[in-house]
């Protein structure tokens, strides 16, 4: 068990831990809609950190979210944790740089692991320590009454390799249930369940596995009284770019111990790895999961992302493919919520590539665009309606990866959804929120319907802001294909360009602009649409 010191928080001259301030901050939503990216943040002593946010958790009309940061203070650049409180526009209020000064050293919070209970946040992490070549997972309370955070490690076994993706944190009958997906000592992935009281002591472990195949990410969730349900996927490699895959769920006891499987899925499916689970009102559950099909003639192992409905018995009802489909591993399902309703909000990442896998055209001129997905889709799996999300950099032929760790509803009825955006040349990461209204919308007017008979007259271009400062928001609406766009300057030269769907939001990032005024070109083979946008500081 370590202390970690916390850097302070001031109001005035008077100093208040986080969660006062967390429930005093009141800016009231109103159907409220914005888009940030957090590209570097600074500690109150001045240290410059890349954020990548990995949890977020809504509190009333303000966001506590969790983000991934360089340790500036060592030689080595380790990694260490962030907390942010973000108000309803987005605007960062307060944060907090957990420094551990320790190099060598990747001490991280997995995505998708916060709770809260009472007064206090859990989290679970876990520490990479490359001087020994060593990984262990970590549970740390942040008591938001003493303003302090503590760390308890969970085990003493130094496992050889543990994915930060699996990793599972869940709260049953005043129990902390934490579970990881881990090699130790050269054997199979396996499944490890810590059992933890609230103040932090560890009082079982229990170990899960098939022999035979690998078994990863582990999600727990409540299934009857007394039990939990243990959802896993096990796979196994059987060629060099091949695998086989299939998801299965334990009934354990609240003590951990093996009872039956309540789901045992079909290899057939090819469904890897389980993102997120929830139980439905109906007694059964949705899981948000991926689909991995193999091609020999691109000798690739495809996948996408994809939610399956099981009924209260275990039985498959349903499974619902956002679309969109068209690269190798770049496809996912990462979260969903049930609405009052019985609809479900599901969100994830796909790339859509203007020319698939053709290695002969410039990678500048084919640079894949990637989207978050928000979808809405009844409890039959049918689609309601569906946005795409896309953050463009002016001037930049980086190849970004998306992350769409968490979604979750907000006072307003809208949603939030947050991650962060890598990028792969210059090696950055930069936290994303994108704050949508009850229709998903970022651009109002976003959920009109198209005509009846579509005219090139009712083919338009949505945009917002304008004058713009930080983003220049467009969605092209009514092509019905998908369109490429330019943005010039007033001496015609392009500032970006590409191609997109039809009836995505796009965001360029126009904090990388001089101001001025710019002229946005929309266009298919049939309809071209221009627009002038101011960008003012």
């Amino acid at each position: 068990m370590c202390n970690i010191n916390l850097l302070t928080i001031k109001v005035g001259t008077v100093c208040l831990p986080l969660f006062f301030i967390l429930f005093s901050l009141n800016v009231s939503f109103a159907q409220t809609r914005f888009n940030k990216i957090y590209n570097i943040i600074k500690s109150t002593e001045g240290y410059d950190f890349y954020l990548a946010i990995t949890n977020l958790n809504v509190q009333g009309n303000n966001f506590f979210v969790v983000g991934a940061v360089p340790d500036s203070t060592t030689i080595s650049n380790s990694e260490v944790n962030a907390f942010l409180l973000i108000d309803s526009i987005g605007n960062i209020q307060e944060k907090k740089i957990l420094l551990t000064g320790n190099e060598m050293l990747r001490h991280a919070i997995a995505p998708k692991t916060l709770l809260t209970l009472n007064h206090k946040y859990y989290m679970l992490g876990y520490n990479s320590d490359y001087t020994t070549d060593s990984i262990y997972p970590y549970l740390l309370i942040y008591d938001t009454i003493s303003n302090q955070t503590v760390e308890y490690n969970l085990n003493n076994i130094n496992f050889s390799f543990m994915p930060e993706l699996s990793q599972n944190l869940y709260c049953y009958n005043g129990k902390i249930y934490a579970a990881v997906s881990a090699i130790e000592n050269g054997s199979s992935q396996r499944i490890h369940c810590y059992i933890i009281d609230t103040s932090g002591n560890l009082q079982s472990i229990f170990n899960y596995y098939t022999s035979g195949y690998n078994e990863i990410l582990p999600k727990l969730i409540n299934h009857t009284s007394n039990k939990l349900l243990l959802f896993s996927s096990i796979t196994k490699q059987v060629a060099s770019l091949a695998l086989i895959s299939r998801i299965i769920a334990r009934r354990i006891d609240s003590l951990g111990n093996f009872i039956d499987y309540f789901y045992q899925g079909s290899f057939a499916d090819s469904l890897y790895g389980i993102e997120d689970v929830i139980a439905t009102k109906d007694g059964g559950f949705l899981i948000a999961t991926q689909r991995y099909t193999y091609s020999p003639s691109f000798d690739y192992q495809f996948s996408y992302g994809v939610f399956l409905k099981l009924d209260s018995a275990g039985q498959k009802q349903w499974i619902y493919n956002p679309g969109g489909y068209r690269c190798n591993s770049c496809d996912w399902s990462y979260n969903t919520i049930e609405l009052p309703c019985g609809d479900f909000m599901l969100s994830g990442t796909f790339t859509l590539y203007g020319v698939p896998f053709d290695t002969t055209i410039p990678p500048e001129l084919n640079q894949p665009a990637r989207f978050w997905h928000l979808s809405r889709i009844t409890n039959q799996g049918e689609l309601v309606w569906r946005r795409l999300y896309n953050y463009i950099k002016p001037n930049n032929y980086a190849y970004y990866n998306y992350y769409n760790f968490d979604l979750d509803t907000c006072p307003d009825k809208g949603f939030i959804l947050s991650g962060y955006i890598s990028d792969d040349i210059n090696v950055l990461d930069s936290g994303w929120l994108v704050k949508v209204d009850s229709m998903g919308c970022l651009l109002p007017g976003c959920h009109l319907s198209p005509p009846e008979v579509p005219t090139d007259s009712s083919v338009h271009v949505l945009l917002y802001p304008n004058p713009a400062n930080d983003f220049i928001n467009f969605m092209p609406q009514f092509f019905e294909s998908d369109v490429e766009y330019r943005l010039v300057d007033m001496l015609g030269r392009s500032v970006v360009h590409g191609t997109v769907p039809d009836g995505s939001t796009n965001m360029i990032d126009s904090r990388f602009l001089p101001a001025g005024t710019y002229l946005l070109c929309v266009n298919n083979d049939k309809v071209r649409i221009t627009k002038k946008v101011v960008v003012q500081r």
